[in-house]
């Protein structure tokens, strides 16, 4: 079985270099993000750093990790995923000769063996190419985290020696995991059929496509359903996956999709027209899987940063609508003058943001006593520290809440949705205790940005607040001369209009968000777009003896080409008509969402990143379908043919 195996995959290796790339790439996004990950939780603030700034380390540690755990844990998916889908059409395009194995006395196990056993040579290969690339990806890793504020600039992520056959571990596990089911199935498939390609093997549309296609729509339409109860953090966060799980449910039922949506596109009206439209209906299996790795690619390009900039837009909007106020003045340390004794101001209410670490009281899980269920974790969060009166002034939302406010109660903050505070708890910023706490009414939306608490002024020592970004809110005075006072404050720290001052803050909230995307993005757009060319690479690939036929019934070389490029062209058409309809789910989320946190709907589409990444999703799937076709037709059809008998 082992030489047979290793037979197999020496002959189809052209069919395998998409999946040995994907491989090499796994393994050494999974390697570098492993050292980093290891290293950054290993990364400490000086001895001697003071209270705010461990509060800070710890904060930007905690974001490093979840960027660096994300890109690990996205990256396995998707190159399984990718694997899945290319041993999955390898075995169908193989069904002939696999089925003929059956015939002559193979075993089911001895089948599953034979596509394990490839599977393990392409692991194999595979990690031995993505060890060093891994090396060059963690350097590049760790620029971007540097880059991005996310680790101090001389971090330097730690070397192991176990890393090169955990890696090899990791190769191996990626290519079987990825060949279970397609080995699976192909022992299902009754050899007689798949030699006459009649039953089962000729059905691309299996039961577990229906059922996994059915419930990722259901699981689609929850997402909608729901995104306008999930608060705006939530909100987003549904809207983001909505896009991704529709996709996942397009790419499931792709079989059907795919030809419908083909039938409507406009093609010519001649004979090459004909043939492609006949070869893209009939070679369903070979069309749904070409289509299906654009489908997710556009549905994860469109649907993140139409969620992120829509959001972004609605928390601004919200912000300036929650604050009353007619300038802003930002500074950091001390004031070198008390902004309400200028000439011309009202009133000013400052607002400090610190990091802190707030531990949970009680049990882990309500209603279980606290030596079952064990203590909630600790949460690392950004707190606001007001004066009550002030506060509620400058934002008439959180007058409530500013009610109880004071001494030993704090407040929890629109961003403490899925924190877990509770009732009560004990806050810390760095190593230094502010002492327990009691969480009373919570800080409506639009008033505190997205912090998760809001603590009165006396519970935070002086000289932490004198070394925390503060921003205070003035009123001036009913005829004061703005341009003077304007003047006046901008000697004490940066003035900007009310609405000015939103824009920007919701643009430094994106910024973050921006950077932590990016790196995902990036990762799954890099394995999307490997994806859509190991599709149309594996699908060409095996149609040599089809354009031979053509070719040897009277069509042209060029011919062959034109029909080939224009089927796949189509296809790639379909994938970007169905891309969108994913992506529609993500803006219907948002509309909801939106609509229900801040009371009006808000939607942001980037048309220009919509019209350049579908036409350079159809330019790219049609240049690999042209050159992957002409490489299946360099050789002559009567080589070919006579070859094949």
């Amino acid at each position: 079985m082992n030489r047979i195996a290793l037979s197999g995959f020496r002959e189809r290796w052209q069919t395998y270099v998409g999946a040995i790339v994907t491989v090499a790439l796994g393994v050494g996004l999974v390697q570098a993000s492993l050292l980093l990950l290891l290293s950054v939780l290993g990364m400490q603030p000086a001895a001697d750093a003071g209270a705010l700034t461990q509060a800070r380390s710890d904060g930007s540690r905690i974001v490093a990790v979840t960027v660096v755990s994300v890109t690990l844990g996205f990256a396995a998916f998707l190159a399984v995923s990718i694997i899945a889908s290319t041993f999955a059409f390898s075995v169908t395009e193989r069904r002939r000769d696999l089925a003929l194995l059956r015939i002559v006395g193979a075993e089911v196990g001895q089948v599953r063996r034979i596509l394990r056993g490839e599977a393990v040579v392409l692991g194999l290969v595979g990690a031995a190419l993505g060890i060093p690339v891994g090396i060059a990806l963690m350097a590049v890793e760790t620029r971007m985290l540097v880059t991005a504020g996310f680790v101090p600039s001389g971090f330097s992520p730690v070397w192991y020696v176990w890393i090169v056959p955990a890696s090899l571990a990791v190769g191996i596990g990626l290519a079987s995991a990825g060949v279970a089911v397609a080995a699976r199935r192909a022992a299902r498939v009754d050899p007689l059929d798949a030699v006459r390609e009649t039953g089962a093997a000729a059905r691309p549309m299996t039961r577990s496509r229906w059922i996994g296609g059915l419930v990722l729509a259901v699981a689609t339409v929850a997402l909608v359903v729901l995104a306008p109860v999930g608060g705006l953090a939530g909100a987003q966060a549904m809207a983001m996956s909505a896009g991704i799980t529709g996709a996942l449910a397009i790419t499931m039922t792709a079989p059907v999709l795919v030809p419908l949506v083909a039938a409507v596109l406009p093609r010519p009206r001649s004979a090459i027209g004909s043939l492609a439209v006949a070869e893209l209906r009939d070679a369903r299996t070979r069309s749904a899987s070409t289509a299906a790795p654009l489908v997710v690619l556009l549905a994860l390009v469109l649907s993140q940063p139409i969620a992120m900039l829509s959001f972004s837009d609605a928390a601004t909007a919200q912000i300036a609508r929650g604050t009353d106020a007619d300038l802003v003045l930002q500074t950091t340390g001390a004031f070198t003058a008390d902004p309400t004794s200028v000439p011309g101001v009202a009133a000013a209410s400052t607002e400090w943001a610190v990091p802190v670490r707030v531990q949970p009281s009680g049990p882990a899980v309500p209603g279980m006593s606290e030596e079952l269920a064990g203590t909630p974790l600790a949460v690392t969060t950004e707190a606001l520290v007001v004066d009550p009166e002030g506060f509620a002034a400058a934002h008439p939302g959180a007058g409530a809440a500013m009610q109880d406010l004071g001494g030993r109660s704090a407040a929890p903050g629109p961003g403490a949705t899925g924190l877990g505070l509770g009732r009560a708890g004990t806050v810390a910023i760095g190593d230094r205790a502010l002492g327990a706490v009691r969480f009373g009414l919570p800080v409506a939306a639009g008033s505190a940005g997205q912090v998760g608490i809001v603590v009165p002024r006396d519970l935070v020592p002086a000289d932490v607040l004198a070394d925390s970004p503060a921003t205070t809110f003035v009123v001036l005075d009913q005829g004061a001369d703005r341009e003077a006072v304007t003047a006046a404050l901008a000697r004490i720290g940066t003035v900007a209009e009310t609405d000015a001052w939103a824009a920007d803050a919701g643009a430094a909230g994106l910024d973050q968000n921006t950077r932590v995307l990016l790196v995902v993005m990036a990762v799954g757009a890099l394995y999307a777009v490997i994806g859509v060319l190991n599709a149309v690479a594996i699908a060409t690939s095996g149609r040599r003896r089809a354009f031979a036929v053509a070719r040897a019934s009277g069509m042209t070389r060029g011919q062959v080409l034109a029909a080939a490029t224009l089927e796949t062209v189509l296809v790639a058409g379909s994938a970007v008509g169905l891309a969108l309809v994913a992506t529609a789910m993500t803006a219907a989320a948002v509309l909801a969402g939106t609509a229900q946190a801040t009371g009006a709907a808000v939607l942001h589409v980037p048309w220009l990143l919509v019209v350049v990444a579908s036409g350079g999703g159809l330019v790219l799937t049609g240049a690999a379908g042209l050159v992957a076709a002409a490489v299946a037709t360099r050789q002559g059809p009567a080589t070919l043919l006579a070859a094949r008998g």
